[in-house]
């Protein structure tokens, strides 16, 4: 079966928490997590801006594999480009280990 959810929740994340809480009750291996980054939300005003910046990455997947109560994702996307951000710096110059060494990190 397929599925797919909107995980963002308009900038406050509860969706991530409320698909970890399935993941964990399901069992991880019948997942297949993708999520997105590159778009920053300003908690006080609620207004989006893209960020390519790898700090801005790895924080953001920190933050989504905490919400969703596992250790890694399967696909990890950017959701907009960064015009003020060089691609090799989103992509930490290395794509095929960036994710992995990221997933590690957080």
């Amino acid at each position: 079966m397929y599925q797919s959810f909107g995980a963002g929740g308009g900038g406050n994340f509860t969706n991530e928490e409320l698909i970890g809480k399935a993941i964990k009750q399901h069992g991880r291996d019948k997942f297949v997590i993708c999520t997105k980054f590159g778009i920053l939300v300003d908690p006080a005003t609620g207004t989006m801006r893209p960020s390519g910046k790898e700090a801005d990455l790895r924080a953001q997947l920190a933050d989504s594999l905490r919400r969703l109560d596992t250790d890694y994702v399967d696909l990890y996307y950017m959701h907009r480009m960064d015009p003020s951000t060089p691609i090799e710096e989103t992509m930490c110059s290395d794509v095929d280990g960036c994710v992995c060494r990221l997933a590690k990190l957080a």
